[in-house]
């Protein structure tokens, strides 16, 4: 798909034409198109065709993950992207903004509870850009958790970018 494509198709869902069901995270509801979230999450195309409440009511509720999250796992499967805390214009979410390694590891965790094909990826692509940058040790550390409750298959270049951060950390502090 171009990106003008994407566009379009993420212009139609802001302006909530179209759209014909909802995830509900919090007290928030996030209108979508069955047809895109479905083609994106077997998860959630399980939901929306089968004879469980989420096809008939048209709604699917995620508690487990922060409405910051949630709203970004929706703007990847609409573009193929996710914006970063301080380039981001949600709506509402900015009060509980996640820091920004707690943020990607999050979303690698969301990407493989609902098996979003190339998530995973990127969220890992944004973790080890974000390291670079980061001098908040505690921050570092507070996302360490999320990483290591992952699989270790899925979760190894997480794994692998903390522990050289940690050791880069240790080795400029000797």
């Amino acid at each position: 798909m171009t990106s003008k494509s994407c566009s379009g198709i993420s212009n139609v869902r802001e302006n909530g034409d179209f759209t014909d069901f909802g995830i509900l995270c919090g007290d928030e509801r996030i209108d979508v198109h069955r047809v895109v979230i479905s083609g994106r999450s077997p998860v959630l195309y399980r939901a929306c065709t089968s004879r469980f409440s989420e096809a008939t009511s048209r709604t699917y509720r995620i508690d487990d993950f922060p409405l910051a999250v949630v709203e970004r796992m929706v703007e990847y499967m609409y573009t193929g992207n996710y914006s970063d805390p301080d380039e981001s214009n949600t709506s509402g979410s900015d009060a509980e903004e996640l820091p920004v390694l707690l943020l990607h590891t999050t979303m690698a965790s969301l990407a493989d509870k609902y098996d979003i094909e190339g998530l995973v990826a990127l969220a890992t692509k944004k973790y080890t850009e974000a390291l670079k940058n980061d001098r908040d040790f505690e921050k570092f550390l507070d996302s360490v958790p999320e990483i290591y409750g992952m699989p270790a298959e899925l979760s190894q270049p997480l794994r692998d970018a903390a522990v050289s951060k940690a050791l880069g950390v240790q080795s400029s502090d000797s």
